[in-house]
This record gives structure tokens, C-alpha cells and sequence, in this order.
């Protein structure tokens, strides 16, 4: 065995600290979990959003226990049927910046014709490209929340007057089970 010489020994033991060092920061990456913890029963990442009419579109969120580490943290966020889309992209990788707790996403959703219900998940990190992965694996958040889809359709259908005689007329009004959705005239 040779002796090593203090310089030698000096730059070990260098050496050793920088290895531990990265180690260190390597983990914390690749665990955000461990930033994203939130404290008591509060769950570390939720959805937000309301229930739809199928057609119509809504803003949902992702929410984190607290706030995002330094860096911020990708969220991909993707919905389990064609009838209900995440804008920009499905499934769509978005960011919470550092120091922010939530990202906005839209929910853009299809006519439907009875009701249904759509598995929306939302991951971290995101591990885009890829979906979300079906067993998460040990620094990774993930939830799952169902998006009820309602059918619109006519409730009611009245004409008044309601009797008419040959070349009169009469005006004809369709009530709907729901409003109409955003941006239909």
C-alpha cells in the first residue's frame, strides 16, 4: 500500500465532499416530493374544477401543499377520454413557478349523450414527454379527481300560441336541462 501525500490526502477528501455535495443536489431534484410535502392530513398536489355540460369549457388547477421549489416544478396534467381535452395540449405539461403553489389549466369538453364521467391526472415532475406513469414511482406526486359531464338537451318545448289554425304562426321557445355553454349564441 503507498502512503499518500498530504496534498493528495487534501484533494480525497475534496474530491469526496464535491461527490456528496452533488449526490445531495441530484436527490433533491429528483425528489420534489420532499418540497412539495404538505404539513397534517392537507395532500401534497390537488385538482380543482367544477363539473361540466358536455360542450362547454372550464379553467381547472393544479395546487401543491406549498409553494414550488426553487426552479419551479412541471405538472402534466391529462384526461382519461377524448371528451374532455387540456389545453394547450393533451397531455399538457405546464410549470409552477418557484415560490407559487398553483397553475391554471382549460378543460375543453365534447358534447355528450348521456352523462359521464372523465379521469383527470396531474403528475410531478412532469415526465414529459411521456404520460404520467401508471404506478408512481418514489418522488413523484400524483392525483387523480373525476370531471362530471353532463348531456345537455331540451327539457321542455313550448309554442305559444300553442294551437294555431293553417297560415297563422306561432313562436317556439326550447328550454334546455342546462344553460348552454360558453359561447354558443
Amino acid at each position: 500500500m503507498t502512503q499518500r501525500t498530504n496534498k493528495e490526502s487534501w484533494l480525497l477528501e475534496i474530491f469526496r465532499c464535491v461527490v456528496a455535495a452533488l449526490i445531495v443536489v441530484s436527490i433533491a431534484q429528483a425528489e420534489p416530493a420532499a418540497h412539495a410535502q404538505g404539513t397534517g392530513s392537507a395532500p401534497p398536489i390537488k385538482l380543482s374544477f367544477k363539473p361540466l355540460v358536455g360542450g362547454d369549457y372550464e379553467t381547472g388547477s393544479v395546487v401543491l401543499g406549498q409553494p414550488a421549489p426553487k426552479g419551479g416544478l412541471g405538472v402534466q396534467v391529462a384526461s382519461s377520454s377524448k371528451a374532455a381535452k387540456i389545453a394547450p395540449l393533451t397531455p399538457a405539461s405546464l410549470k409552477i413557478l418557484a415560490g407559487q403553489t398553483s397553475v391554471a389549466f382549460q378543460i375543453i369538453t365534447s358534447t355528450v349523450k348521456s352523462p359521464a364521467t372523465v379521469v383527470i391526472t396531474a403528475c410531478a415532475p412532469s415526465p414529459s414527454p411521456y404520460p404520467c406513469p401508471s404506478v408512481p414511482g418514489p418522488g413523484t406526486l400524483e392525483v387523480q379527481a373525476k370531471l362530471a359531464l353532463a348531456a345537455n338537451g331540451p327539457s321542455s318545448v313550448s309554442l305559444s300560441p300553442a294551437s294555431v289554425n293553417p297560415g297563422d304562426s306561432s313562436m317556439g321557445t326550447v328550454h334546455l336541462k342546462y344553460p348552454a355553454p360558453k359561447d354558443v349564441l
